[in-house]
């Protein structure tokens, strides 16, 4: 009896391993990048589902929040775009991840527990400046809305002299009340060398009982793949 392969004509078993092949690598490539993407979405999702229960909250009237509320969604759904059309790379960057999250906790957190409107004006305008930076950057990274910026801080004494040894803390700035946000850079200075999302920060350096006065800096408003920083120290 022959076998089901035999009886099958050449040019019909090609193409149908052909097709194998293509669908394969599709549903691989698709899977990949689904992967890749995963933590930052969820943090962008649960974004846009707190600013819609604040937009529910807060009384349209007060035009200030309600402005500020919508304009974070929109940078929201257009960072959500950017990364569905990102092309396939081996992962999320950490720091990018992680600073997505501390958005997400605290976006949250603000959801569910309302603060009063004069405070709340001023930290969506910190959140919302955020945002728009990260939607800035990602137009212009070339497919990448990921992208980083490498921030070299280095840290020097009333003379300008290099004084090193420090540990460099961040925040974004809009999160700064919330000391479980406060992250450190990975080494210690000078200089201390870390790629960062796009975004508003606070940066100070700290060392055994001495701590540096808390300083500002902006990443990516210039468009700039990388940005050097002094920290004066005492």
């Amino acid at each position: 009896m022959p076998t089901l392969t035999t009886s099958i004509p050449g040019h019909v078993l090609r193409l149908a391993t052909l097709l194998t092949a293509i669908l394969s690598i599709s549903t691989g490539t698709s899977f990949a990048q689904s992967g890749q993407t995963q933590d930052s979405m969820k943090s962008l999702d649960a974004m846009a589902q707190a600013i819609e229960r604040l937009q529910g909250t807060f009384p349209e009237k007060n035009d200030e929040i309600q402005e500020r509320l919508e304009q974070i969604r929109a940078h929201i759904m257009a960072l959500q775009k950017a990364i569905r059309l990102r092309p396939p790379t081996p992962g999320e960057p950490r720091a990018y991840r992680e600073n997505l999250q501390s958005f997400a906790r605290v976006t949250v957190a603000l959801s569910e527990h309302p603060p009063t409107m004069d405070s709340f004006a001023e930290q969506l305008r910190l959140i919302e400046q955020d945002l728009s930076l990260k939607e800035t950057f990602s137009s212009s990274s070339r497919g990448e809305p990921l992208s980083q910026i490498e921030a070299v801080i280095r840290t020097v004494d009333k003379d300008n002299r290099e004084n090193g040894g420090y540990e460099i803390w961040y925040v974004p700035k809009g999160l700064e009340d919330y000391s479980e946000e406060y992250k450190r850079f990975d080494n210690l200075s000078t200089p201390a060398v870390m790629s960062l999302p796009p975004g508003n920060y606070v940066l100070w350096a700290t060392k055994q009982n001495v701590t540096s006065d808390r300083r500002p800096l902006s990443l990516g408003e210039d468009g700039k793949s990388k940005r050097e920083f002094t920290l004066v120290v005492k």
